[in-house]
């Protein structure tokens, strides 16, 4: 009773919001997974937003969409700790990146690449809006930024070159 007991409290510690998006997300994990393993990243990748290529820009947030923002990415990890499948990195920036867009907050998605020890390159996602790290955590640190998706509330200015 213990277990349950504790799982009930942390239930009740969540937000309304939160109780509220926490089995849609779960569902939703479950559809990202099975697109990561079933579609190619070339006709994924127009779901995640306008490409930015290797370039980080991260449209600030207002601080009531930040505060948003850090619920949803609470909600997508808790939800990916509970699937009986794998809901790894990308998946988990998906689901993310979907709340976001459907709530109007402006976001990016990152891949990135670095070598580990044995030699191979390990790839990772993570999600940011503005200063908050959504989803992949904060060690996405190592990683060499090579495409990244923007979308939400605002876009990115047009890149214009002077000399």
């Amino acid at each position: 009773m213990s277990w349950l007991g504790a799982k009930w409290r942390a239930w009740r510690r969540l937000s309304v919001f939160e109780r509220r998006l926490l089995l849609p997300t779960w569902c939703l994990l479950g559809i990202a997974s099975l697109a990561v393993y079933g579609i190619s990243f070339r006709r994924l990748a127009p779901y995640l937003g306008t490409p930015l290529a290797a370039q980080t820009f991260s449209p600030l947030p207002t601080a009531a969409q930040a505060a948003r923002a850090e619920a949803v990415g609470r909600v997508v990890r808790l939800a990916a700790r509970y699937t009986p499948w794998a809901s790894l990195c990308q998946a988990q920036a998906i689901v993310a990146r979907f709340w976001l867009g459907q709530f109007g907050i402006p976001y990016v998605v990152n891949y990135g690449v670095r070598k580990n020890d044995l030699g191979q390159l390990d790839a990772h996602a993570w999600v940011c809006c503005g200063p908050v790290s959504v989803t992949g955590g904060d060690g996405h640190a190592g990683y060499t930024v090579v495409g990244a998706f923007t979308g939400g509330a605002s876009r990115p200015p047009p890149i214009t070159w002077t000399e």
